[in-house]
C-alpha cells in the first residue's frame, strides 16, 4: 500500500463521500440539465472543512497535505466534476497566487471570504485566440495611469463565471517583454467596464457554467495589483502544476464513477438469458477500465507524494498523470456508452453526463497534445 493512503486521508475520503451522497448525488443530473451549479455549495463545503485545501489555517485554509487535497478532489469529482473543480480552486490558480503574493489587505479582503465560501472567484486567463500559449499571445493590456491601471481585453472559457464575485486576471504592460511584461490583477465583477457572457447550451461540462469576461477601460487601483509588475507569469505558473494534478484527480474520480455505473449496469442488464457482464467483450471493457483506473491512481498520487516530499518541479510527472488519467477517462466513458447501449442516451442514466464531461478533461489545464510534447522533450533532454 502506498504511503498516500493514510488513516487521515481515509477519514477525509469518508467525509467527502458522505457530503457527496447528501448534497450532490440527488441533484447533479438536474443541475446538468439546467446548466447551473448552486452558489451555496461553496459555503456547505467550507462548513465541513473541505474548501480550504492546501492553504494555511493562518489565512483561513485547511492546511491539507498534497495527498489529502488530491483525495478530496478525486472523491468530490466522483459525484460532480464541477464540485471537484470548486473544492480545488483555492489550492491552485485562484487561491495560490493570492496566498503567495497577496498583501495582508488582499488576503483579508478577498482570500479569507473565498475560503469561507462567502464569495466566489474565478481565474480569468484564457483568451479567444489563445489557450496553451496565452502568455506569448496575450492581447489583454494594462496601461499605467498615475497610480491606477486601465485594463482592456477579453477572457474566454472562464469556469465558474456564473457565481464569480471577483477574478484573478492577467494583462500585459509591454508585449515586447513577453512573459516579463505580464502582471496579475484582482478585479471585482461589478467594477465599471467589466461585463460577462455565459455560454449557453454547452455540450459538456455544463455545471462549470463557463463564459467570457470583457474588460473595457476598466480602472484598477494599484492595491488590486497582485504581486509586482511583471510577476504575473510566475504567479500564473505557481498554480499550474497543482492545476494539472487537480485535473488528473478529477478525471480519476470520474473514471471510478464510470466503472461503477458500468459494473452495476452489466450485472443488471440481461441478453440471451444472462447478465451482459457474462459476455467476454463486456468483460474486456470492464477489465480495461479497472486496470487504467489503478494505473491512473498511481500516476496521480505519485505527483502528490513528490510535491509533499518537497520536490519543487514535477512538470513531467504531472503531465504524465494528467495525460493518462484523462485519456483513460475518455476511453472508459466511450466504452460505458457501449455497455449501456440505447439507454446511454436516456436521462435516467448518468453515463451520458459522464461521457459529455469527460472530453473537457483532455482540454482543460493544457490540451493533451502539449503534454505529450512536454513529456517527450523532458525524456529527450530538451527541457
Amino acid at each position: 500500500m502506498s504511503t498516500f493512503e493514510t488513516e487521515e486521508v481515509k477519514m477525509l475520503r469518508e467525509t467527502v463521500r458522505e457530503f457527496g451522497k447528501r448534497e450532490i448525488a440527488p441533484y447533479i443530473d438536474e443541475w446538468d440539465r439546467q446548466a447551473t451549479f448552486p452558489r451555496e455549495m461553496a459555503s456547505k463545503m467550507a462548513e465541513v472543512g473541505l474548501l480550504g485545501g492546501r492553504l494555511s489555517p493562518e489565512i483561513g485554509g485547511s492546511g491539507m497535505t498534497y495527498p489529502m487535497i488530491t483525495a478530496v478532489i478525486e472523491e468530490m469529482s466522483y459525484f460532480s466534476a464541477a464540485a471537484g473543480a470548486m473544492v480545488g480552486a483555492p489550492s491552485n490558480s485562484v487561491g495560490k497566487g493570492l496566498a503567495m503574493q497577496g498583501t495582508d489587505e488582499q488576503v483579508d479582503r478577498f482570500l479569507r471570504p473565498f475560503l469561507a465560501g462567502e464569495v466566489h472567484a474565478a481565474a480569468a486567463v484564457t483568451e479567444p485566440h489563445s489557450g496553451t500559449d496565452i502568455v506569448h499571445k496575450m492581447e489583454t493590456t494594462a496601461k499605467k495611469d498615475g497610480t491606477n491601471y486601465i485594463l482592456n481585453g477579453e477572457k474566454a472559457w472562464i469556469s465558474g463565471i456564473e457565481n464569480a464575485d471577483w477574478v484573478v486576471t492577467f494583462a500585459t504592460l509591454d508585449k515586447s517583454k513577453g512573459r516579463k511584461g505580464v502582471t496579475a490583477f484582482i478585479v471585482d465583477i461589478d467594477t465599471p467596464g467589466v461585463s460577462t457572457k455565459h455560454y449557453e447550451d454547452s455540450h459538456g461540462a455544463r455545471t462549470f457554467v463557463s463564459g467570457s469576461v470583457f474588460l473595457q477601460d476598466v480602472v484598477v487601483e494599484e492595491d488590486r495589483r497582485l504581486g509586482e509588475e511583471g510577476e504575473g507569469y510566475r504567479i500564473l505558473m505557481a498554480g499550474t502544476e497543482i492545476g494539472r494534478l487537480a485535473c488528473a484527480a478529477r478525471a480519476l474520480g470520474m473514471l471510478r464513477a464510470t466503472l461503477d455505473v458500468s459494473v452495476e449496469y452489466a450485472k443488471l442488464r440481461e441478453t440471451f438469458g444472462q447478465p451482459i457482464g457474462r459476455h467476454q467483450l463486456v468483460q474486456d471493457k470492464i477489465a480495461t477500465m479497472a486496470t487504467n483506473l489503478d494505473a491512473a491512481r498511481l500516476l496521480t498520487y505519485r505527483v502528490a507524494e513528490l510535491k509533499e516530499a518537497g520536490v519543487e518541479r514535477v512538470q513531467r510527472e504531472a503531465s504524465m498523470a494528467k495525460l493518462f488519467a484523462t485519456n483513460s477517462l475518455v476511453e472508459a466513458t466511450n466504452e460505458a456508452m457501449q455497455i449501456h447501449g440505447a439507454n446511454s442516451h436516456s436521462p435516467e442514466y448518468s453515463v451520458g453526463r459522464l461521457w459529455r464531461d469527460a472530453k473537457s478533461t483532455q482540454i482543460f489545464d493544457g490540451v493533451n497534445e502539449i503534454h505529450k510534447v512536454m513529456i517527450a522533450e523532458s525524456v529527450l533532454g530538451y527541457r
